[in-house]
C-alpha cells in the first residue's frame, strides 16, 4: 500500500457544542507572499483563536474562508472587517454568523465545486444504505449488476475531464494519464487509493480502503443473513467507474474482473482489465 495517508476532515460547517463562533470570507485582488501571515496576525491581536482555514489561489477567485472562536470575546466584528480590508490585496469581506450557538456553515460557498463542475458530497452512512436498499429490493446479483453497469458510464464521464487535464499537463500516454492523473484524482475525491501495473496486455489496479467494498463488509457483518455466499458480493460500482474510465483513457474496450475483493475477506481489492476481444 502507498504511503499511509491521513483522513482530511471537510470542514464547511463546524460543529463545537458550547462555543461561539464568527465565519470571514475573503476575496483577493492579487495573491501575494506573507498575505497570511498578516491576516492571521489581525486576528492573533485581537486576541481570537483560528479554528478552520481554507484557501486557494489557483484556477478560480484567489479566496479563503476563517472561522475564528470568539467564545468569551467582547468582539467587533466591524473592527475585524475593516481592519482585514485594509490588507494589501484584500478585496471583498464577508461575515458569516453562526447558525446557533456551537455550529456554524459557511453560508458563503455555494455550490460546492471540483475543476469548476458542481459536487454532492456522498457520506459512507449514505452509500452503505443504497447499496443495502438495493440487496433488499431486488438481491445481491440485480444489485450487483446495476451498480457495475452504472460505474461503468460515471467512469467514462468522469474520463473526459481526466483527458483534457493530461492534454493541458502534456501528459500522450494513455497508461501514463491512467496512472498520474485517474487513479490520484480518484483517491482525492474519496473512492479509494488505487495503483495501478500493466500485466502483458492487462492492466491490474490494487484497492485499498475503497468507499463500495468497505461499506459493504460493514453490510455484511451487520446483516449476516443478507447474502447466500460472498460469492454474491464484490466491488462492482467502482470496479464498473474503473473499467469505464480506462476503457475511455486508453482508447480501448476492457472487460474487468475482481480476483480480491475485501468484501470477500481479502486485506485488498485487485481489479484485472483485459482487452475485449
Amino acid at each position: 500500500m502507498m504511503d499511509d495517508p491521513k483522513p482530511l476532515e471537510f470542514r464547511n460547517v463546524l460543529i463545537s457544542p458550547g462555543r461561539d463562533f464568527l465565519g470571514l470570507s475573503l476575496t483577493f485582488k492579487e495573491d501575494r507572499p506573507g498575505l497570511l501571515r498578516e491576516i492571521s496576525g489581525i486576528i492573533e491581536d485581537m486576541e481570537l483563536n483560528i479554528n478552520y482555514i481554507y484557501g486557494y489561489s489557483v484556477g478560480a477567485e484567489p479566496r479563503m474562508i476563517l472561522v475564528v472562536d470568539i467564545t468569551d470575546k467582547e468582539v467587533d466584528s466591524q473592527e475585524l472587517v475593516e481592519r482585514i480590508s485594509g490588507v494589501k490585496s484584500i478585496g471583498e469581506v464577508r461575515i458569516f454568523e453562526p447558525v446557533t450557538r456551537g455550529l456554524i456553515a459557511d453560508t458563503t460557498s455555494f455550490p460546492p465545486t471540483v475543476f469548476g463542475e458542481r459536487i454532492v458530497m456522498l457520506r459512507k452512512s449514505a452509500m452503505k444504505e443504497l447499496i443495502r436498499g438495493l440487496i433488499e429490493a431486488i438481491g445481491p446479483r440485480a444489485a450487483s449488476g446495476i451498480l457495475y453497469q452504472v460505474g461503468v458510464r460515471m467512469g467514462r464521464g468522469l474520463s473526459r475531464k481526466h483527458v483534457s487535464l493530461s492534454e493541458e499537463l502534456e501528459i500522450d500516454d494513455p497508461f501514463e494519464v491512467v496512472k498520474k492523473v485517474a487513479l490520484p484524482l480518484f483517491q482525492s475525491l474519496g473512492y479509494g487509493i488505487a495503483e495501478v501495473e500493466r500485466r502483458g496486455e492487462d492492466i491490474v489496479v490494487r484497492k485499498y480502503e475503497c468507499i463500495e467494498c468497505t461499506s459493504l463488509k460493514e453490510i455484511l457483518e451487520e446483516n449476516p443473513n443478507l447474502v447466500e455466499s460472498s460469492e454474491d458480493v464484490g466491488c462492482s460500482m467502482v470496479r464498473g467507474i474503473i473499467e469505464g474510465a480506462v476503457s475511455e483513457i486508453m482508447g480501448v474496450e476492457y472487460e474487468s474482473h475482481e480476483e480480491r475483493c475485501v468484501a470477500r475477506g481479502d486485506e485488498h481489492c485487485e481489479l484485472v482489465l483485459t482487452p475485449r476481444r
